[in-house]
């Protein structure tokens, strides 16, 4: 080959080096994030009860089986390793470690305001309940602003973190209110949520997500309602029937979220 040919196509190598070049730079291409930029995301989380939201008024009566109403007077669980996926499932980003949610509580407020690298992702996920890494530890070994430092949410029986408190009372139209009281705790007893959602998190930009629970799916499936009557409690890890209310209500639990 002629020399003045070699150098024409050494040339044209230099010069398309440098377009490749220049191109990663400045991110060529309209899918192309800044790397280091992020976005401010809000996470609030809320609670309903069918269609209406669910307040901290324990005198609120809500629609149940037939002509019972339902009232809550506490409804609280954990939420770990909060995390954003991406559709190749290989990254996750982190948002949330470990908190407990108060529903009870009238000056809750769910709300997580963190600084996320921009992007796109998939969806959201998250456990229901205190990871094993955490649940094997005690309140006593934590800061008194630590969420696992609140002796109220943990259950020497089950040697277990309560991963969720739901009680409240039935009227079935009888002379007294019927109590239900349900506590969940043990590893087993620890519930994945994965919410599909395309997310596009822009530079020096702000998300909001609204993730809602809906509480009567706590306690209705396949077209019928928990018979709070018969099972109203679960406070003996040791009776088969206690055990059984407490994977209902954690399956439940855990299928009962959506983005808003």
């Amino acid at each position: 080959m002629p020399l003045s040919r070699k150098v024409f196509k050494m040339k044209k190598l230099f010069l398309y080096s440098i377009v490749l070049f220049g191109c990663t730079l400045m991110s060529c291409g309209d899918d192309e994030v800044p790397v280091g930029t992020t976005s401010e995301v809000t996470l609030n989380f809320t609670a309903n009860y069918g269609t209406n939201m669910l307040d901290s008024d324990t005198q609120t009566t809500h629609d149940f089986e037939e002509e019972s109403t339902v009232r809550f007077t506490e409804f609280r669980f954990f939420i770990s390793d909060v995390v954003f996926t991406t559709e190749e499932g290989t990254d996750e980003t982190a948002l949330i470690e470990i908190d407990e949610i108060d529903f009870s509580r009238s000056n809750m407020d769910a709300k997580y305001i963190r600084s996320v690298p921009t992007g796109k992702y998939s969806g959201i996920k998250f456990f229901i309940g205190v990871e094993a890494e955490f649940n094997n530890t005690k309140p006593e070994e934590y800061a008194s602003e630590h969420p696992l430092a609140n002796t109220a949410s943990y259950w020497l029986a089950w040697n277990s973190y309560i991963h969720c408190k739901l009680e409240g009372f039935l009227d079935n139209g009888t002379a007294n209110e019927i109590p239900f009281s349900y506590h969940t705790g043990s590893d087993d007893l620890l519930r994945s949520v994965t919410i599909p959602y395309n997310i596009t998190l822009a530079a020096d930009g702000s998300f909001d997500l609204d993730i809602m629970v809906d509480v009567e799916k706590i306690l209705y499936k396949n077209d019928t309602y928990w018979n709070i009557e018969e099972f109203p409690a679960t406070h003996n890890p040791s009776n088969p029937d206690d055990l059984n209310t407490a994977n209902y209500i954690m399956d439940n639990l855990s299928e009962a979220f959506k983005i808003q």
